[in-house]
């Protein structure tokens, strides 16, 4: 289930450091993934970034499933509620909502063996 993890990870960074390069340097507008993207990868890099976080500091990556989505909604609140109180440059996109929890359900299917919280046990 490692490679999963790497594979996950890097795919969601790929596709993100993929949509900059072509809309920063090459100026090329996809007007929903302009809007969207980011947004979608931005939940499933964190919960990434969270999971190594607690290998390096606690010696396991183990995150529950109702941790994974408790992070998704303290992130997507913050991001889509709070951070725009400060900025005029962040705004509050409701379909934003929709592609975060696209991002989460990404993550949960590719780490739902890791994420379960429940143990099956076959004879």
């Amino acid at each position: 289930m490692i490679k999963n993890v790497h594979i996950g990870f890097f795919f969601l960074l790929f596709i993100f450091l993929l949509h900059q390069l072509t809309q920063k340097v090459f100026e090329l507008s996809m007007p929903f993934i302009d809007a969207y993207l980011d947004p979608f990868c931005f939940i499933g890099l964190t919960l990434y970034l969270i999971k190594f976080e607690r290998k390096l500091l606690l010696g396991t990556n183990h995150l529950s499933l109702i941790e994974a989505i408790l992070y998704a909604i303290f992130l997507a609140l913050i991001s889509e509620l709070i951070l725009p109180l400060f900025s005029e440059k962040l705004t509050y996109d409701l379909l934003d909502f929709f592609a975060m929890f696209a991002g989460l359900s990404f993550f949960l299917l590719i780490n739902f063996s890791q994420l379960a919280s429940f143990e099956v046990k076959r004879h």
